[in-house]
């Protein structure tokens, strides 16, 4: 889901430096809004409550340092970063580490930043492409039931299924490149 008003309101009081109450008060909106989303990639990822504690706390400290070092940084989902920086503190806390540099071992997904994710690429879609990756792949349906059902021919369904795949790869692809 890309950034809402609020949301670049918050984050521009956030990094800001010279009103502290502004960054505060921003801060604290921001945890508020996202606890939920933290603690449960943190307990998805831990299954431990006193690290999913942890978790949040240090998450909110390490994004805003971050983002105060990154000023310019290219924000497209405020939750999809704040879901990299749950699983970095998470994966970090566990091992006992407080590096802030990036974990060894990246392997570890958590389901609730993989739905949160693939919700995102999605939205992306124009509304015809989203339906027919619904019906092909999420709901398994042949090109033919597909286009029954969209009121499109078998050949339009598989052609429109190919580019939306190609531009969900794409995307994957870019947002890699950002992360290196």
């Amino acid at each position: 889901m890309p950034l809402d008003a609020e949301e670049e309101r918050l984050i521009a009081d956030l990094v800001q430096g010279d009103d502290v109450a502004l960054a505060m008060d921003a801060l604290e909106t921001l945890m508020r809004r996202y606890k939920g989303l933290v603690y449960a990639i943190a307990f998805d990822l831990a299954r431990d409550r006193a690290l999913a504690d942890d978790v949040f706390q240090d998450t909110f400290v390490r994004m805003t340092v971050w983002l105060r070092n990154h000023p310019g940084a290219r924000i497209e989902s405020f939750r999809r970063l704040l879901a990299a920086f749950v699983r970095r503190t998470t994966l970090e806390l566990a091992r006992g580490g407080r590096s802030g540099g990036a974990p060894a071992d990246t392997s570890v997904e958590s389901p609730v930043i993989a739905q949160i994710y693939a919700a995102e690429l999605m939205d992306r879609l124009p509304a015809q492409w989203r339906a027919v990756l619904e019906l092909t792949v999420i709901n398994g349906l042949s090109s033919q039931e597909a286009a029954e059902h969209l009121r499109l021919s078998a050949p339009n369904v598989r052609v429109i299924r190919h580019r939306a795949l190609r531009l969900i790869r794409a995307q994957q692809q870019a947002d890699l490149e950002v992360l290196q």
